[in-house]
C-alpha cells in the first residue's frame, strides 16, 4: 500500500490492517460531496427531519401546511416552512446538532419572509425566482 510510517512517524508493522483517519476530505476527491451530505441527512433525521420531512431530488416536495421541513444540501442549512416559530426551532435543533458535532458555521440569518438558497429566493406568496447570485 505505501504506508510506511504512522501518523506520528512509527514505523508500521508489515502486516495487519490500517485504519485510516481523514481530519479534512479534500475538495474534489471523488467522495467527498456524497460523505457530507449522507451526515448532513443522517443529522437532520436526528433533528426530527425523518425523509418524509425532507426536501431531496426526484421525489415530492414535503407538504408544509402543518410542519415545517428541512433541505439538507451539503454545508447548507435549510428549513423552511409556513409558522416562523416552528422554522426558527427546526433550524435551531440543526445549529445545535452541528456545532456540538464540532462544526464552525458561518452566515446564519434568522427566520425571514424572503430568503434565498442554491440560487432561487422564495417569498413569502411562496413564489420562487431564480437569483443572478448563488
Amino acid at each position: 500500500m505505501g504506508a510506511s510510517v504512522d501518523i506520528k512517524g512509527n514505523p508500521l508493522p508489515g502486516f495487519g490492517r490500517i485504519y485510516p483517519v481523514l481530519v479534512v476530505y479534500p475538495m474534489g476527491w471523488s467522495w467527498a460531496f456524497w460523505l457530507v451530505q449522507k451526515l448532513h441527512e443522517r443529522v437532520a433525521e436526528q433533528c426530527g427531519f425523518n425523509a418524509e420531512r425532507r426536501l431531496v431530488g426526484a421525489w415530492p416536495a414535503p407538504a408544509i401546511t402543518a410542519d415545517c421541513a428541512a433541505l439538507p444540501y451539503c454545508d447548507n442549512l435549510t428549513v423552511y416552512g409556513v409558522n416562523a416559530d416552528q422554522v426558527g426551532a427546526g433550524i435551531e435543533r440543526m445549529i445545535n446538532a452541528f456545532s456540538n458535532l464540532g462544526f464552525d458555521l458561518h452566515e446564519i440569518s434568522g427566520v425571514e419572509e424572503v430568503s434565498s438558497v442554491l440560487g432561487y429566493a422564495v417569498n413569502h406568496l411562496r413564489r420562487w425566482r431564480r437569483c443572478k447570485r448563488r
